[in-house]
């Protein structure tokens, strides 16, 4: 496999960023000529990183430097560098292919890099619900791709996948405009992956295009749903209280171990605690002896609408 090489610069959108980047990103939206050519918000490029004295790691080893500098390497893939909230270096291995390199960028990489942008960054997925959204959170296999999914098949506008931010005015802000779900959750839900792009090579997984996608967008959060799964029957909502909601949020951060310094985990605390005073918090509980899709749909929306009036 040839190696991969750094492009020309080419300009996208995603997260509410301006991004220039030397390795093509299909599945961000490219940005229009009206955006110009002055400064981008993000800079993505190529080359080599000195290991700066960090432990090479078998797997995957990652450190804080400063407070601002984020290094992690993945065997197989590469080393990513994120600076600043503003700068992503890559250095891929040998015989790595782009569409991998380009998961672990728009997944850890921008997720480290919205850390450092003092965004509160949370796994899972944004829906927008009239003039507001809704977040779902969740442990895998909790089902919340295909609650986006459902939601997107209803006609519902998806903001964000995987990797929800947050901003200080409690906004969440839209991703990109893909979705991820398995092979076998999109036939279930008549979604044709034929010509799709696989999220990596071999595997039954597929980028959704979203069409409704704006970027940029903004959208003040009402309820935070948490998806949990039960030998019981039906679906259960109950709101959760007192200390527990601080958890939950701290429990479902996106890539919570990026965050070793205690500055960084008392920035990330006045977030938790921002954010939980200005949004619900509802533990959703649904049967493991079969995913009622449609019905869980109306009940979070009846919830949301409930909760507006």
């Amino acid at each position: 496999m040839a190696a991969i090489r750094p492009r020309a610069m080419r300009r996208y959108l995603g997260y509410g960023l301006v991004i220039d980047s030397a390795l093509p990103l299909p599945e961000l939206t490219e940005a229009p000529e009206t955006y110009g050519k002055g400064p981008a918000d993000v800079t993505v490029t190529l080359g080599p990183i000195a290991d700066n004295g960090l432990p090479p790691g078998d797997t995957q080893t990652l450190n804080w430097l400063a407070g601002n500098r984020l290094w992690f390497k993945l065997d197989g893939v590469g080393q990513f560098l994120i600076e600043q909230g503003r700068s992503i270096t890559i250095q891929p291995e040998p015989g790595c292919d782009e569409t991998s390199l380009r998961v672990y960028l728009l997944g850890s990489g921008f997720g480290g890099l919205l850390f450092q942008r003092d965004l509160l960054v949370l796994h899972g997925n944004s829906v927008r619900i009239g003039d507001h959204c809704l977040i779902s959170v969740g442990e895998s296999g909790a089902g919340k791709s295909t609650l986006a999914a459902g939601f997107l098949a209803r006609g519902f506008d998806v903001l964000a996948d995987d990797v929800v931010p947050v901003d200080a005015q409690g906004c969440a802000v839209s991703g990109f405009p893909r979705i991820k779900l398995w092979g076998e959750t999109a036939a279930r839900l008549g979604i044709d992956t034929h010509g799709l792009q696989r999220i990596l090579p071999g595997l039954d997984k597929f980028n959704v295009p979203l069409p409704n996608y704006r970027p940029g967008l903004r959208l003040p959060v009402r309820t935070v749903y948490l998806l949990e799964v039960s030998d019981l029957p039906g679906i259960r909502l109950e709101p959760v209280t007192g200390m527990d909601r601080m958890s939950a949020l701290t429990e479902h951060t996106y890539r919570f171990h990026f965050l070793q310094e205690p500055a960084q985990m008392a920035a990330h605390l006045r977030q938790c605690s921002r954010l939980a005073a200005q949004t619900r918090l509802v533990r959703v509980t649904r049967s493991s002896q079969g995913f009622e899709l449609d019905a869980l749909i109306d009940a979070l929306v009846a919830d949301a609408d409930r909760a507006q009036t």
